[in-house]
């Protein structure tokens, strides 16, 4: 198990998404979705092609940005401007770096952009994601509906 961040460990950053880091987008979706390892590689390519595809036509101004620490990729941001609001439509981290700060190092970075724009931050989460629920309400989020299965969070208010 790695050691949590701390004062001596490399910050967390973000950056946009490149055709390089396709391999590592790729093992990070089938972390997220292991019952999806039983599929075929190709139909494993097209589910997430079907998810790139159904973000960028929801939202064709999403920024796609990779998480890394000490420039190494360990996750990865996904962040849309609608209706007023960031929506937060991903947010992965590898499990060998889960627990150590860097999904809460993001969440910030993340809540200050919205700040910056005088916007809220929305996201949907599974209702049977724990893990991720509590991290997001540590964070500040209030859980303000639910729909098909996932809690929808927000946190702040625009101006």
């Amino acid at each position: 198990m790695l050691a949590p961040i701390d004062a001596a460990t490399p910050p967390v950053s973000l950056r946009p998404a490149a055709a390089e880091d396709d391999e590592f987008l790729r093992r990070l979706f089938l972390d997220a979705r292991p019952e999806l390892r039983l599929l075929p590689p190709q139909l494993v390519d097209l589910q997430i092609e079907a998810q790139r595809t159904q973000y960028r036509h929801n939202h064709p101004q999403a920024v796609d940005e990779v998480v890394d620490v000490g420039g190494a990729p360990v996750g990865r941001c996904w962040t849309a401007e609608a209706d007023g609001e960031l929506h937060l439509l991903d947010l992965a981290v590898r499990p060998e770096h889960r627990r150590q700060g860097i999904g809460r190092a993001v969440l910030d970075k993340v809540i200050a952009r919205a700040a910056d724009r005088g916007m809220a931050v929305r996201l949907t989460v599974w209702s049977t994601n724990a893990g991720a629920r509590g991290l997001y309400c540590a964070a500040g989020f209030n859980e303000v509906g639910e729909v098909g299965g996932h809690i929808v969070m927000r946190r702040g208010s625009a101006r």
